[in-house]
């Protein structure tokens, strides 16, 4: 992936985050996870795809662990579509109101990847 293609998939990844309403909590900081809750993972995957993003969603942390694509096939899924990480989803919980969102977010994960790998593994077939 060329370094405009990186560059488009930011811009991109900044305006879908940045149209999310943002939840705060009662200290006042806020959520970056409240995307999730207004989210249309089959809409967002159309899209993804539309525009040619087949980065997989993963979170940061000690190494890249893909949800929702097995295990033996991560390697080759990431260096294949590349990856994204998400916002907001490291190795620490700041919150019991982080909690659900994290987990909404790992379904939604779970669920995105697939489609988006299986898309990214069919424009590589040559035709």
């Amino acid at each position: 992936m060329n370094v405009f293609h990186q560059l488009a998939g930011f811009a991109a990844l900044a305006t879908l985050l940045g149209c999310a309403t943002a939840v705060t909590e009662s200290a006042g900081s806020p959520q970056p996870l409240a995307w999730v809750t207004a989210a249309v993972v089959e809409e967002d995957i159309a899209r993804a795809i539309g525009r040619g993003d087949f980065r997989l969603l993963t979170f940061p942390g000690r190494g890249v662990a893909i949800p929702g694509i097995p295990a033996a096939e991560q390697a080759a899924a990431q260096q294949l579509c590349g990856v994204r990480y998400l916002e907001g989803t490291g190795d620490v919980i700041h919150s019991e109101a982080e909690l659900p969102l994290r987990q909404q977010v790992r379904r939604y994960t779970e669920h995105y990847n697939p489609a988006v790998y299986a898309a990214c593994k069919s424009r590589r077939l040559p035709r």
